[in-house]
This record gives structure tokens, sequence and C-alpha cells, in this order.
């Protein structure tokens, strides 16, 4: 291992300052801190951490999904993909590099690919939340909204309590004229996320007998942008390494 690159870092809260101590890290650990890199968008630091891992680790198949992603937000989109499909190979039951790799695909303009790329992980696990929640983003975006409310209302019910499947159901219902059951959905992403000034002023656009006011453009909220883990961001969480 290159010594030292793996070095963990933590803060010392009572001074303000943080020391990096000299030590071999866990798997766990260096996953983690590669993944705090990446978050941090330091893809080239990311990238050298990732790559010492599979040093030390060869093969290890969350190292090589989160390079995977790292090489596309560093440009190399082609590269990116090849090394979440190894990352896929190596644990074949698992859903998030096809999940992942379904974001790649949407930043990349690759729909298609991405529908497949979700599909993959919904047959892997049918209750994962965030590839529903994707796949209606997409089908939003093709104003196929009965295909989106199927997918948005699922992710929906196995969050309830993340606003991204209720506003994006709130579209797929408002794309099919049922714009009451539309607000409804609506505000409860609201509520769940008041913040998100875009979905409330769309949300505001009608009233809730269904009347229509003036209204904003409507924004697809992806997967995890609250907490800017999953798509179409795929920053890798703590809880994923």
């Amino acid at each position: 291992m290159r010594r030292g690159l793996l070095a963990a870092q933590r803060a010392t809260k009572q001074t303000g300052m943080s020391e990096s101590v000299e030590r071999d890290l866990s798997l766990p650990e260096a996953i983690e801190l590669a993944c705090a890199t990446l978050r941090e968008e330091r893809y080239d630091e990311a990238k050298q951490l990732f790559e010492a891992i599979l040093e030390q680790w060869p093969g290890d198949p969350d190292a090589l999904h989160y390079l995977g992603i790292t090489e596309h937000r560093r440009g190399r989109t082609d590269e990116g993909v090849a090394l979440i499909l190894s990352a896929a190979q190596h644990m074949p039951q698992a859903a998030q590099p096809w999940n992942n790799l379904g974001n790649v695909f949407v930043e990349a303009g690759r729909l298609n690919d991405a529908v497949q790329a979700y599909e993959q992980a919904l047959q892997r696990d049918p209750a994962h939340a965030e590839a529903h929640n994707n796949l209606g983003v997409i089908h939003c975006k093709r104003e196929q909204w009965h295909e989106a409310e199927a997918a948005c209302r699922r992710a929906a019910e196995l969050l309830p309590d993340q606003p991204n499947g209720w506003y994006n159901l709130s579209r797929a219902l408002i794309g099919q004229g049922r714009v009451a059951e539309g607000v409804k959905a609506g505000s409860k992403a609201i509520t769940l996320w008041p913040r998100h000034t875009q979905g409330r002023d769309g949300v505001a656009g009608f009233d809730e007998s269904g009347r229509s006011r003036e209204m904003s453009a409507h924004e697809i909220i992806p997967s995890g942008q609250e907490s800017r883990l999953l798509a179409n961001s795929i920053m890798p969480g703590a809880s994923e390494a």
C-alpha cells in the first residue's frame, strides 16, 4: 500500500485542528476515507485512494464500483461504466452498482441504457426505492405518466419519510390531469422538505380543489438530492461502504 495515502483523518473538536494518524486502515475504513474524498468532489485524490485500495485488496467490488463513479466524474465515462460493470459481476446479487450505473447513464444522456440499468437493479432488489424513483424520473422526463406514477408511487411507499417519491408522484399525477391528487402528494413532499423552493412553488400552482394558479416549472427531484447520495447524484454514503 502507498504509505500514508490511506492515513485516517480525524478532527480534534477541542482545538478545531485535524491530525493525520499514520496507521494501516481496515478495508471498510479505507473505503470510507476514499468515499468521503469523492463526496467532497476531490476526484483526482479519490482516484488515487481507490487505486491504492485495489493494490492492497485486488478486485474489491466496492472499490471498483466507486472508482467507476470517480472516473465518470473525472470525465472518463466509458472507463467508469466498465469499472461499475466489473463490480456488478463481482457481486451479482447487489442492486446498488446497477442503480448507480443508471445514474451515470442519465448524466451521459443515455436514457435507454439507464432504464435497463435500473431494471437490473430492481430484478436484484424489488424493494430498492431509489431505483424505482429514478426509473420514475425518466418516465416523467418522457411524459410517460402512467409508468411514472407506478414507479414513483412504489418509491413513496417504500420510503414514505423521504420527499423524492412523493414529489415525483405529484408530477406524474398532474401530468395525467389528476391535479387534486398531485397537489396532495406534492404537499407531502414539501412537508418533508420545506426548504425546496421550486417544489413549493410548483405545488402552490394549484389549490387543494385542483384549480390551476400560475405555476412555475415543475422540477423533478432525483433520488437523494437532499442528502446528495443517489441519482442523479451518485455520491456514495458511509452506509454504502
